[in-house]
């Protein structure tokens, strides 16, 4: 795990140092804040209930609404690209990106 400040943003992040498993503090956070998620959602025009309806979401399992994986996938790109991208000439694909649990 790379915690050092000093390692967690420099020149020697090519995508021949990274190995599979690799776990990366990053420098920087964000707080995914209500109006984010409500904002986001409907500049996308994405009708889901989940995302912009308190009232519907707050008789689901999750009690509230929930981020839409647009800006889910936006701030984890955005946010660690220093580390891992920006070295790069291109950003191919990300043919794993999964989401385990919901933002909120």
């Amino acid at each position: 795990m790379r915690s050092d400040p000093r390692v967690l943003t420099g020149d020697g992040n090519y995508f021949e140092d990274f190995t599979v498993g690799d776990v990366i503090q990053h420098a920087r956070g964000k707080t995914v804040t209500e109006m984010d998620n409500v904002l986001l959602t409907h500049l996308v025009l994405n009708t889901a209930q989940a995302h912009f309806n308190e009232h519907t979401m707050s008789g689901s399992e999750f009690k509230h609404r929930i981020a839409f994986g647009g800006i889910t996938a936006a701030l984890v790109i955005g946010l660690s690209s220093e580390d891992t991208s920006e070295n790069s000439l291109a950003e191919l694909a990300a043919p794993r990106f999964r989401f385990h649990a919901p933002v909120l």
